[in-house]
């Protein structure tokens, strides 16, 4: 543990100065947050809060179990994954894998029913919004 740093939980790790890591095996770098069994806040300034979130860059924000989100990117959902830089990702599942892309929405609709295909936006500033939406090129 480092100056002004804390670490709570079973081998639970604080990397660096005014770091926080809460949870079982939960990690954080310098000034990052790590909140959550096995969450991981990888980067300066980042987030990860929940089971199994992983914060993967500076400035990343991970929330919910299972979420993923690279450098400057956002994830928020059980298994959102922002894996593009500055990319954001909304909704159970969806994923954002282009650089500066959008997705809001995951696998269920307004109704709550289950759709087959994950929201994702793949391309280089593509949005998609909606259950089940994708965009693959620039909008």
């Amino acid at each position: 543990v480092f100056d002004s740093s804390t670490a709570l939980g079973s081998f639970a790790v604080s990397k660096g100065t005014d770091s926080t890591a809460v949870g079982y095996r939960a990690k954080a770098d310098e000034r990052a947050a790590a909140l959550g069994m096995n969450a991981d806040a990888v980067g300066q300034y980042s987030v990860a809060l929940g089971s199994y979130s992983r914060s993967n860059g500076k400035l990343a924000t991970a929330v919910g179990a299972f979420t993923s989100a690279a450098k400057n990117a956002t994830a928020l959902g059980n298994f959102a994954s922002a894996t593009g830089n500055g990319s954001v990702a909304v909704g159970e599942s969806s994923e954002s894998s282009g650089n500066e892309s959008v997705v809001i929405g995951g696998m269920t609709d307004a109704k709550g029913s289950l759709q087959k295909v994950k929201a994702q936006s793949i391309g280089e500033g593509a949005v998609a919004v909606g259950a089940g939406a994708s965009a693959k090129d620039k909008n």
